[in-house]
């Protein structure tokens, strides 16, 4: 119907995370697993429903402070 809806799933978060990484890898292709992880684990939102997502834009922050969110 021409409009958006919020949609939720393994295969949504796939490409969510992947994407995630993706920019973080273009921004700093040297960072090392163990920080990659650590700033997608740093950029989590837990929901009230119990559900996690990631903010792509906090992961990329964390990798260069220069960089902001708006």
């Amino acid at each position: 119907n021409d409009s958006y809806d919020f949609r939720s799933g393994s295969s949504l978060a796939a490409a969510h995370v992947s994407g995630a990484i993706a920019l973080l890898l273009a921004v700093s292709p040297d960072l090392p697993y163990t920080s990659v992880l650590a700033f997608l684990r740093e950029s989590q939102n837990v929901e009230s429903t119990g559900a996690v997502s990631i903010n792509a834009c906090l992961v990329l922050q964390l990798a260069d402070p220069t960089r902001t969110c708006t």
